[in-house]
């Protein structure tokens, strides 16, 4: 049978400030901030999560392409997608995975680090190239690389010797870079595209080691990049299947944004085509690796030396004038080639030579740490615990730190997009000129030597098209530290957003509350009305009325929501029973009837160790000891008839190890189902926050600020709570007589001792945050005022108007937060009670606070709620899920504050109205509560505080996204400059 092999090299510049390592603004991604944005949106996220659709444009599945074929992600790309898009970091590990169940081998490969054309590179640093990359690979995929990508597929014997030395088996090569081949009776003939192209050729080297070449069908593949193959799918996979008629295997090799960036829609043809040839019947689906192990090439060839796919003149595209460029018709000459590497090498060199005693000093071995830098770059936190390992004789952290940092920026200075293009003052000549700026800046505040007047001369000689004036600007600019270098906020201005807010339990659909079998349609709902967010309501297991705010398990997902029908679509249900549906939540239905069916699910999967998600439970259960901590909570409740853990057996409420490991021993299968249900919320949510992401669409989650006495947050850390001996609490949280409630709001929730959190380092926060971040692309931080003061009331007062503010713990949290999992993106819910404290604690971290239209229109002029008072660093909504729906908030005022308000005629045009005034807010996003936007009126409200009956109930009516609500609210979004699309998708 045929088989076919689609690879896909994923790669962007780094376009970083070289000081703080952030991306900067970029103009021309707009609407995006920068372009790592705009291509992740365009190409990298839809890929792991493609569609596939029926005849009549219906979705019929998705599908992960990076499981389906071979492709290599840009170390440097990889380090930006891990701090900004988790979910495709997720997505990338989950097809690599997959890919080894499917082939037997892994579909990714590794890449150089800085993307380096490595025959242009000497010896020291085209072996640190080779590793630094092979690290970032091993520490993403968790195993060590088979073959790897070289950049603009440049090779020379050397540097294939570089690649088999660190085990690497093999390369991926353009059929011209074949020069000969050598026959079964040992005679070398000329190779041609015909003869090397779809076929693996064994390349002996002088060392005696060999390494594969796989060699690409460069037509085919010129075909899918340049000559419009993408525009039709299945055209795409008879093409595919065509070209291995001669050797059996086709082999294609191109930029992977071809597949959404660079063509739009390109993924779902990627999708197509594969799905396509697995039902064909005459071709499958294989990766290179797998490939290659199943048919070793015994037949050996010589390389042209050197040579790369993109140049005709071997490498010569980044050192010379060799006649390659991007548009013949401007002009321009790049005789600038030579003289900016010539200048590059210069400081380089220079550099060793001043590193090279202090680096002596620093190090037991200069050149071996330098190699193995790689397994810690860019995370500083754990370089403490590596640097003793490879410590000299005068040992010094930072400045160890800084000497690495330096060689780092040296190597960057070399990326091969400077050459690429036609002129020296482009975006990319100018970024590798930071690099270099930067190199010297900290090679003189580090060693005393400042070689910035050489780099200076070497570029002023450079004959530029344009002059070479921007090339010094960068060098004045980027050779000197900033006096404070500032690093990045934690939530940074992204593009202009709309969304929805609405809870996973208020989606339609069947049974008796929403679950995640209908998360998928709704975000198609959004994507259609050209909104791009959802903001949900925490996902924790609820408290019997349903509350999200008092919870039993913050860590916890709720197996609550999980999908049946997902669940009997993998063989984890005999076929699910049709649960009766009720327009309003029904939480005791759902306890009664839904649960049990989620843990029958969950048993199945118990129960077969054969089935595709086995492996998957274990992975979870071994790194994932949250959950095992909430299921054995789970187990005792149960096992104490409900009880709250202050009245178990005193040895199991101090959480003693040796009480819980000897109840565990008796009841280890309860904690086993709740542990697996929890996985399935997991697997399912993972799904769902995947494809929401290949939809261009963000989740924002909502995290209490506090945690309820009877969960397992509390029992196991009591000695984070303000409790006395006997587990009961001292002081309990509550908010002051406010708007909603004459007396306050006393929620009882016990308060956090923040003096014991802060001599732990705040990890209960730390844990809490980063597990939190793994449902959500942003998070609000309920009650955000609680850090800068909270109101505490004595444990047995009636009500909260016995309370008094005490100072909270301040920006420390945060900081801790942000040290041990980078900058945040966090939202801060400055409403109520806020100080001045609270403004200012809420601006130096830096985060966004919110607006509420509702709140703004009382005429006050100092309103901060008040539109034109809003400002881009905010979030600005309708309402809140505790308020009134906009129209029940205009039926409520008396006819002449409508008179007054001059807002609309009716309810209905109010609700219109506030939403147009939120999307036309200066705030850089804008949410609507879904009964807002199908302008419901306030039967349709979510919560009333102070109140214990009839709330967190309201559910989405059947079929109310329809085409004209839809269709709609893509014309206001389209308007209001919030689209990232112009026209459906």
């Amino acid at each position: 049978m045929k088989e076919i092999c689609v690879h896909g090299h994923f790669y962007q510049p780094t376009r970083v400030n070289p000081w703080t390592d952030q991306l900067e603004p970029q103009p021309s991604a707009a609407p995006f901030r920068d372009w790592n944005e705009r291509v992740a949106f365009e190409c990298y996220a839809p890929n792991m999560a493609a569609r596939l659709l029926d005849d009549d444009g219906k979705l019929r599945g998705t599908r992960n392409n990076y499981a389906g074929i071979t492709f290599d992600i840009g170390p440097t790309l990889l380090s930006w997608i891990a701090a900004q898009r988790p979910v495709i970091l997720d997505g990338l590990r989950i097809a690599d995975r997959r890919s080894q169940e499917r082939f037997g081998r892994g579909s990714a490969i590794a890449q150089p680090y800085h993307h380096p054309i490595l025959p242009l590179c000497d010896d020291a640093d085209r072996v640190t190239e080779v590793q630094w990359g092979l690290a970032v690979f091993e520490r993403v995929f968790e195993r060590p690389a088979d073959g790897i990508w070289l950049s603009e597929t440049a090779v020379d014997l050397p540097t294939l010797e570089t690649v088999a030395s660190a085990g690497i088996s093999f390369v991926i090569l353009a059929p011209h870079q074949i020069l000969s081949i050598r026959d079964e009776a040992g005679n070398w003939t000329d190779a041609t595209e015909e003869t090397s192209a779809n076929r693996a050729f064994k390349i002996a080297l002088p060392s005696g080691r060999s390494v594969s070449a796989l060699v690409y069908d460069g037509a085919t593949s010129r075909a899918v990049a340049f000559e419009g193959l993408l525009d039709d799918g299945g055209r795409f996979a008879e093409r595919l299947m065509g070209a291995a008629d001669d050797t059996g295997l086709t082999v294609v090799a191109t930029d992977g944004e071809s597949y959404g960036h660079h063509h739009k829609f390109g993924e779902m043809a990627l999708a197509y085509a594969l799905d396509r040839i697995e039902a064909s019947g005459e071709a499958r689906l294989t990766n290179a690796a797998s490939w290659l192990e199943r048919n070793p090439p015994t037949v050996e060839a010589r390389i042209l030396d050197p040579s790369s796919w993109s140049c005709s003149h071997g490498v010569g595209r980044w050192f010379e004038d060799c006649g390659c460029r991007m548009d013949p018709g401007n002009g321009w000459h790049q005789r600038w080639r030579g003289p900016l590497r010539a200048a590059f090498e210069t400081l380089r060199d220079g550099a060793r030579a001043a590193l090279q005693p202090l680096g002596e000093g620093l190090f037991s071995d200069p050149a071996t740490a330098r190699d193995a830098y790689g397994e810690v770059i860019g995370r500083k936190e754990v370089f403490a615990t590596w640097y003793p390992d490879h410590a000299g004789v005068e040992p010094d952290l930072e400045r160890a730190w800084a000497w690495l940092e330096v060689h780092r920026h040296l190597l960057a200075m070399f990326t091969s997009c400077a050459w690429f293009f036609d002129e020296v003052t482009g975006i990319e000549p100018i970024q590798n000129i930071r690099h270099a700026a930067c190199a010297a800046g900290q090679l003189r505040l580090l060693c005393g030597v400042d070689l910035t007047p050489q780099l200076l001369a070497d570029l002023e000689a450079i004959p530029g098209n344009l002059g070479v004036e921007p090339l010094l600007e960068a060098v004045d600019t980027y050779s000197v530290a900033p006096e404070v270098i500032s690093e990045r906020p934690a939530f940074y201005l992204p593009e202009r957003r709309a969304g929805v807010l609405l809870p996973v339990s208020a989606l339609g659909g069947e049974g008796p509350i929403g679950s995640l079998d209908g998360a998928r349609d709704f975000i198609d709902s959004l994507a259609r009305s050209g909104m791009s967010l959802w903001q949900i309501l925490p996902l924790v297991p609820t408290d019997d009325l349903g509350s999200p705010y008092s919870s039993w398990s913050t860590l916890s997902g709720n197996p609550d929501l999980v999908g049946l029908a997902g669940c009997d679509r993998v063989g984890l249900l005999a076929g699910a029973a049709e649960l009766p549906h009720r327009e309003r939540v029904d939480y005791a239905l759902t306890r009664d009837l839904k649960r049990p069916q989620v843990l029958a699910a969950a048993q199945a999967l118990l129960d077969r160790p054969d089935h595709p998600w086995a492996a998957e439970l274990a992975r979870f259960i071994e790194r994932a000891s949250w959950a095992t901590e909430a299921a054995t909570f789970y187990a005792l409740k149960r096992a104490h008839g409900g009880a709250p853990w202050w009245e178990w057996p005193e040895a199991l409420r101090r959480f003693e190890p040796d009480a819980v490991e000897g109840f565990l021993k008796e009841h280890n299968k309860d904690m086993e189902l709740w542990r697996a249900a929890l996985f399935l919320f997991e697997h399912q949510w993972g799904a769902v926050r995947r494809y929401a992401m290949a939809r261009g669409v963000r989740l924002v989650g909502d995290m209490p600020i506090y945690v309820g006495r009877d969960s397992v947050d509390v029992w196991a850390n009591q000695g984070l709570f303000e409790l006395n001996a006997d587990g009961a609490p001292l002081r309990v949280a509550g908010v002051p007589p406010d708007a909603y409630s004459e007396t306050g709001q006393l929620w009882g929730n016990p308060l956090f001792d923040w003096e014991a959190m802060a001599r732990d380092g705040y990890q209960w926060w730390i844990e809490r945050v980063s597990r939190t971040l793994e449902h959500c692309d942003a998070l609000r931080i309920d009650h955000f005022i609680g850090f800068a003061r909270y109101w505490a009331v004595p444990a047995e007062a009636e009500d909260a108007r016995e309370g008094s503010w005490i100072p909270g713990p301040g920006r420390a949290v945060f900081d801790a937060i942000s040290k041990a999992l980078g900058h945040l993106p966090l939202i801060a819910e400055d409403l109520g009670s806020v100080d001045e404290t609270t403004i200012a604690l809420r601006d130096a971290l830096g985060l966004p606070g919110m607006k509420v239209i509702q709140f703004g229109l009382d005429g006050n002029p100092d309103n901060p709620h008040r539109a034109d008072a809003h400002t881009p660093l905010s979030v600005v909504y309708t309402g809140t899920h505790d308020g009134p729906t906009a129209r029940g908030w205009w039926e409520a005022q008396d006819p002449g504050a409508q008179e007054w308000l001059n807002l609309a005629n009716d309810g209905r045009e109010a609700a219109r109205a506030m939403t147009k005034i939120a999307l036309d807010s200066e705030s850089f996003w804008a949410i609507v509560p879904l009964q807002d936007l199908l302008e419901l009126d306030d039967s349709a409200r979510m919560n009333r505080p102070g109140t214990m009956e009839e709330n967190w109930v309201w559910r989405a009516p059947v079929g109310s996204l329809g085409e004209d609500v839809t269709g709609a609210m893509r014309a206001e979004v389209v308007r209001s400059g919030r689209s990232l699309t112009a026209a459906p998708s």
